[in-house]
């Protein structure tokens, strides 16, 4: 996995990548920092949003599970829902 990750980061592609890690990495998190900054400051649940490092973690959590990667994707969370919603 790949943290912060950004297409043009420091010139290094996907094969420079591979050669280091030793293999393709299976993940890749976007430098989505707005987002993520946002949520911290809001106290926001990051699954509430619709962004790109959203969607990438719903994609993760769902493989975790055993669904596949190439599932379609959910319509987001309405962002004004509670947190006690998600218990329920």
């Amino acid at each position: 996995m790949i943290n912060r990750y950004k297409a043009s980061f420091h010139s290094l592609d996907d094969h420079q990548i591979s050669k280091a890690l030793t293999r393709p990495a299976d993940w890749k998190i976007p430098n989505d920092y707005g987002t993520a900054f946002r949520t911290q400051t809001t106290a926001q649940p990051l699954a509430f949003e619709d962004s790109p490092i959203s969607r990438i973690i719903r994609q993760m959590a769902k493989a975790a599970c055993g669904a596949s990667k190439q599932q379609e994707e959910p319509e987001p969370q309405d962002k004004k829902r509670s947190l006690f919603a998600l218990f329920k």
